[in-house]
């Protein structure tokens, strides 16, 4: 008897939870990117509302992971601008402090991964000390090891 299972592939509809949180992070990026383009203001209601400078459409071009049939700056603007409605409205933001949220977010992500980087130059030099030392203790063992042998040679002659 041959069991067959049959799979069809359906687009994953998350929980509103799972997708608050993934509207969160995408919108969390989208204003790195702005920011990455040197987009001014004062605070995320600033930086949206003011219109984008050829040079900071430029910048937005550059970014290794932009396509050229991606929109402008000014539609990433607009689509941030929509998705922190989005958010507002599930409570996850508030425009009263200018959408503080996420760029404390950006902040945390920031010293997060600047801690995992000093963390990891850690790592790597303690690893490096240990390699350093495993040699040395290495290099000493064969010239423990030729001296052991030449006493032997020693007796055999």
């Amino acid at each position: 008897m041959e069991k067959y299972v049959k799979l069809q592939l359906h687009p994953f509809i998350p929980d509103e939870i799972g997708n608050q949180d993934e509207l969160f992070r995408r919108t969390m990026r989208y204003v790195e990117q702005c920011l990455l383009c040197g987009c001014p203001g004062n605070n995320l209601t600033q930086l949206l509302a003011r219109h984008t400078l050829q040079k900071e459409e430029v910048n937005f071009r550059k970014l290794s992971y932009h396509n050229n049939d991606q929109p402008t700056l000014d539609d990433t603007k607009r689509h941030i601008i929509r998705q922190l409605i989005t958010l507002e409205k599930a409570k996850r933001v508030t425009a009263i402090n200018n959408y503080q949220n996420i760029v404390t977010a950006i902040a945390k992500d920031i010293n997060r991964e600047n801690n995992y980087r000093k963390s990891r130059q850690f790592q790597l030099m303690t690893v490096r000390k240990l390699i350093s030392h495993l040699e040395k203790t290495r290099l000493d063992y064969r010239k423990r090891l030729e001296q052991y042998m030449d006493y032997l040679k020693k007796f055999d002659d």
